[in-house]
């Protein structure tokens, strides 16, 4: 088959998948806020990963850092202006203050890492993991 393209559709269009996200959360097969953490999540950032792979094949790290850098600024601001927009809240389930402790332990740990020689190691990426698969494991079983 043909690699994917940039702006063509990989799944199908938006309204189709939250049609089976909505039904399988009524369903019970998943909450809406798990679905939206690991699956709409790893779509939004396929295409990123795919763009940081790329890039440190061409030796070109620095953009894949500002990729990085970018989508972070992007979700930082779509944030902003959802709360703007239509204020909410977590999942409703009083998990939103571990939560964010855990992604203020991640923050801190990160700025750590690349202060210690500018750039992150293999060990430094391994913690970072290691947060990811705390927050997962909070998120599945908190």
């Amino acid at each position: 088959g043909r690699a994917a393209r940039p702006g063509r559709r990989i799944i199908g269009p938006p309204p189709v998948g939250i049609y089976f996200i909505v039904r399988f959360a009524r369903d019970g097969l998943y909450s809406l806020s798990m679905f939206g953490l690991f699956f709409l999540s790893l779509g939004t950032n396929l295409p990123e990963l795919a763009l940081a792979f790329e890039s440190i094949r061409h030796r070109r790290r620095e953009i894949a850092f500002g990729d990085f850098l970018g989508s972070s600024a992007a979700n930082t601001l779509i944030l902003g202006l959802l709360g703007l927009v239509a204020p909410f809240g977590g999942a409703g389930n009083g998990r939103l203050f571990g939560a964010l402790v855990l992604l203020g332990s991640v923050c801190v740990y990160f700025l750590w890492a690349i202060s210690s020689g500018r750039e992150i190691s293999r060990k430094e990426g391994v913690g970072l993991l290691v947060f990811y698969l705390l927050f997962v494991a909070y998120e599945l079983f908190m």
